[in-house]
């Protein structure tokens, strides 16, 4: 029996983009919100699965709203407590370390923090601890990159401050701030990732929009991440989000209304496929079903005259392995990222008469894996060859670990320690042997798929309270032999399953919007 091939995900990509995205209007992202009066200054965040927009105005106040599926609501409860700061109330919602809060900028330029108790805002001192005092109408984002938290703050003059957070307050980041310049007056800045590249647009006085990428060590302008926003009248104020897959940008201004814009693809250049085959596509979906003798590597597209352009390929990192050794005969890995620290834990063989098997744990020194019997603590009692997933839900980390007999184990992470959880488990049953699930949530809901001995795949919703049979999240993906260990992931806005299985081979599946289909090697 070959080793089983249990793969890890470090999204080691590369590829030239072939086509560009810009904003077009969209009015239903914003339906429901309706005319304030003055000012409005939206942040929207997605907490227990339900999507919220809390925006501040004129006068120093909070609105709430939540998404019904198709329109925003009123929603006092989700801006409970908040009350009245001043004038110009400008918000930016986050979680950190499991908690939410709120920070809000007002027309005096100084912060006020909040922290939610699980019904209600309350006053947070700590965590707008050291921000002080910009000047007039300071307007917030707060992101993580990197396993750092920054905050950079636009303000009446049209400049922008930068913060780090050291662990218990704010300080000074001249450094995160770097390149952005002075976009004119009331500058509103909005930080996201997309595509993994960081992207900053700020709003002003004029109701423009100016564009940013970050090189890796400072801001440079970038038109096309703002491309089709346009002139929305006085003071444009925005907030990006990603909802079910689709890119949105809400913005507030002057007059107190909303404009809604979603990220479109604009039309695709032709694309010819020069190698193996001489195809050409004018869409940007491209087949790549070629018979396993023709190498992916070898493939060229000629993109408006640049030849020689590799498709997006999987190359070999012996760097992103090391520190890991021999764990055994089989090993399972799966890595996550917790409170800025990346950890790694693999299950591993012992030997079917010895009835249990065990786990190893690693963290990331930034060059390299060291052991960490801290991040395994607690875990134990399961069977032989165990296959372990760990995630994130509702603020509490989770392990679900399968092993031989085909059943599941499930663990909660405590602060220190893990212990064991039915509850997380619950509804899993046997999936014959060799049990190997993923968990990953897509368009709020939380999935579990899981390989087993005969190759096949077994998938799971989560209600609330169990996990019931979803035939339809494991639809076309079919029987790849032997020992099925799927890891499921997104990339770019696709979403994507790469197993492996007995030969030591992958097989890897996208998602439609239909069913997954399997991407050919």
């Amino acid at each position: 029996m070959n080793k089983l091939l249990l793969p890890v995900l470090f999204l080691l990509f590369f590829s030239t983009p072939v086509f560009a995205d810009t904003w077009q209007t969209d009015s239903a992202i914003a339906s429901g919100l309706g005319d304030i009066g003055g000012y409005s200054t939206p942040t929207v965040f997605q907490k227990d699965s339900t999507w919220y927009l809390i925006y501040g105005d004129i006068n120093g106040l909070f609105y709430g709203y939540n998404w019904t599926g198709s329109t925003w609501q009123p929603d006092s409860a989700i801006n409970s407590s908040l009350g009245d700061i001043g004038s110009y109330s400008t918000p930016t919602v986050f979680q950190k370390d499991s908690t939410w809060y709120l920070i809000a900028g007002e027309q005096s330029g100084v912060f006020y923090g909040y922290n939610w108790t699980g019904s209600t805002w309350q006053p947070d001192s700590a965590i707008n601890s050291s921000l002080g005092d910009i000047g007039f109408m300071s307007a917030p984002t707060v992101f993580q990159k990197d396993g750092t938290w920054y905050l950079i703050a636009g303000e009446q003059s049209g400049v922008f401050y930068g913060y780090n957070w050291t662990g218990s307050t704010w300080q000074s980041d001249i450094a995160i701030a770097s390149g952005l310049g002075d976009v004119g007056f009331m500058s509103a800045p909005t930080v996201f990732q997309k595509d993994e590249t960081w992207y900053l647009i700020a709003g002003e006085w004029d109701g423009v929009f100016y564009g940013y990428n970050w090189t890796g060590s400072t801001w440079q302008n970038d038109s096309a991440i703002a491309s089709g926003l346009g002139d929305i009248g006085g003071r444009s104020v925005p907030t990006v989000f990603q909802k079910d897959e689709t890119w949105y940008l809400i913005a507030g201004e002057g007059d107190g209304v909303f404009y809604g814009f979603n990220i479109s693809d604009t039309t695709a250049p032709t694309i010819t496929i020069a190698s193996p085959t001489n195809t050409t596509y004018s869409t940007t979906s491209i087949d790549l079903n070629w018979s396993a003798n023709e190498i992916l590597l070898d493939a060229w597209y000629s993109l408006n005259g640049a030849g020689n352009v590799s498709l997006i390929a999987w190359q070999s990192d012996s760097a992103i392995a090391s520190g890991l050794g021999d764990s055994g005969y089989v090993s399972a890995p799966t890595v996550f990222q917790k409170d800025g620290t990346w950890y790694l834990i693999s299950g591993e063989y012992v030997g079917f008469f010895t009835g249990e098997g065990i786990f190893n744990g690693f963290n990331w020194t930034g060059s390299t894996w060291l052991n960490d019997s801290a991040i395994v603590s607690g875990l134990g009692g399961v069977g032989d060859i165990p296959a372990p997933t760990v995630f994130q839900k509702d603020g509490t980390w989770y392990l679900i670990s399968g092993e031989y007999e085909g059943v599941f184990n499930g663990f909660n992470w405590t602060g220190s320690t893990w212990q064991n959880d039915s509850a997380i488990a619950s509804g899993l049953g046997d999936v014959g042997l060799t049990s190997a699930p993923t968990v990953f949530q897509k368009d709020s809901t939380w999935y579990l798929i899981a390989g087993e001995n005969d190759g096949v795949f077994n998938g799971y919703n989560w209600t609330g309270s169990t996990w019931q049979n979803d035939s339809a999240i494991v639809s076309c993906l079919g029987d790849v032999g032997i020992y099925s260990a799927p890891k499921v992931f997104q990339k770019d806005g696709t979403w994507y399953l790469i197993s492996g299985e007995d030969d030591g081979v992958f097989n890897g599946y996208n998602w439609t919007a239909q069913h997954g289909n399997q991407i050919q090697q």
